[in-house]
């Protein structure tokens, strides 16, 4: 269900200085086409820190297809494989990445975690100060899950952002004021 239009028209955009930051990685599908994405445009720069905790008996790993120690060690494999470094894996909760995060701001964070009000929330809140003024955010499954819609609206200013896509998938890219 990922709608992977929506990314290659914002990674397309995206400023290579900029980080993007996944939250709930799995296997590693969506980083993994991101990086092609930013390679298809030209980008050899941004990288991509990918978080999730991979926990056993969560969302994740009932909804996957295989169990979650196998999609963490596919993706690793998968990472080292790569062998490019532009695609970093914590074994973290996001909200405790966010405590630790060093790198440059974020220009794209995508939201595939744990979809319930109180997650998305928090993650939000920990990962606003790290946000670029001309960021976008990507939520997988927000017409399936009210609590994604509510989180944002609790902690974000509608007035700052607008709403796009289409299927599952929803973005909010945060509007720029111009000062003339």
């Amino acid at each position: 269900h990922h709608d992977y239009r929506l990314l290659r028209d914002l990674i397309s955009r995206h400023d290579q200085r900029l980080a993007i930051v996944e939250i709930g990685s799995y296997a590693g599908r969506s980083a993994f086409a991101m990086l092609e994405m930013l390679k298809a445009v030209g980008n050899e720069t941004t990288k991509i820190y990918c978080y999730d905790p991979y926990q056993a008996g969560t969302e994740a790993e009932s909804a996957g297809s295989r169990p979650i120690t196998e999609a963490r060690d596919c993706f690793r494999t998968a990472i080292e494989a790569c062998g490019e470094g532009r695609i970093i894996l914590y074994e973290l909760d996001a909200t405790v990445g966010a405590q630790r995060y060093d790198g440059p701001k974020v220009g794209l964070l995508h939201d595939d975690g744990d979809h319930t009000y109180v997650q998305v929330r928090a993650e939000l809140e920990a990962w606003l100060p790290y946000l670029a003024p001309n960021c976008a955010i990507v939520f997988d499954d927000w017409l399936s899950y009210r609590g994604i819609r509510a989180a944002c609206w609790d902690v974000l200013d509608p007035a700052d952002w607008t709403i796009m896509g289409r299927g599952y998938s929803r973005f909010l890219v945060r509007q720029i004021l111009v000062s003339q």
